[in-house]
């Protein structure tokens, strides 16, 4: 599967701050890439089973379809900024989380972008173990007092990170841009154990697990499991 690449226009020398025109074009591309990739991910979803809403608007920036939602149960939030308020953006998500009706319940999906890089997801680290094991392994907003330890606990139920470095971060404090690194998993909960574990990896990685996990779950409509090959590669 190969999924589109993000084409940033050639940097501009910039005096000034960026006109909120400018921010808000950024933002939209970053919107409607994702868009694309997730239906290119998974082709029976097309038209308006994923799309952007327009900036400004309050609520998740990809409006799903339920056909959509079957398979990206997801809150998506996207930042195509060059300084971000990590924290503050994680607040975002969650309180929509929590402010859900449970009957479906969604999970946050932050997706960020900044000049000169593909994007990143950031994504509960329970769920993403629940949804790649194909059954629940641990609470799917799970928290921890020992980042380090949970993850040595947690590592058996991830072969596929067995390829990357994994940097566990629990300080109140994350310059995130100077901090993740594309070739590691970086897991972080803001050193509170009362906040989720996230993981932040690529987008184009994450849409890979999603298609892996799909296709190992019959129940699931659209696409004909293919559980030969199911099994995650780096």
């Amino acid at each position: 599967m190969e999924l589109p690449t993000f084409d940033t226009p050639p940097a501009k020398r910039i005096k000034a701050p960026m006109r909120p025109q400018s921010c808000k074009a950024k933002g939209r591309r970053l919107q409607q890439f994702c868009a694309t990739a997730l239906k290119t991910a998974f082709p029976f979803l097309q038209g308006n089973d994923v799309r952007s809403i327009s900036m400004g608007a309050a609520g998740d920036d990809l409006i799903l379809s339920p056909a959509a939602l079957a398979v990206l149960p997801y809150n998506f939030e996207m930042k195509n900024v060059e300084s971000l308020s990590l924290w503050s953006t994680l607040e975002q998500v969650l309180r929509r989380y929590y402010l859900q009706d449970q009957g479906v319940a969604t999970y946050p999906c932050v997706v960020l972008k900044r000049n000169h890089t593909e994007p990143v997801a950031l994504i509960p680290l329970g769920h993403l173990l629940n949804r790649m094991a194909g059954n629940p392994v641990v609470h799917p907003m799970l928290t921890t007092t020992h980042l380090t330890l949970c993850w040595e606990h947690l590592a058996v139920h991830c072969p596929w990170a067995q390829s990357f470095a994994v940097l566990c971060h629990a300080k109140s404090t994350l310059n995130f841009w100077a901090t993740y690194d594309k070739n590691t998993l970086l897991l972080f909960n803001r050193g509170d154990p009362n906040q989720p574990i996230f993981m932040a990896l690529p987008f184009a990685l994450l849409v890979q697990f999603l298609v892996t996990s799909y296709q190992m779950d019959a129940t699931l409509p659209g696409l004909a499991p293919n559980t030969q090959n199911a099994c995650w590669k780096p």
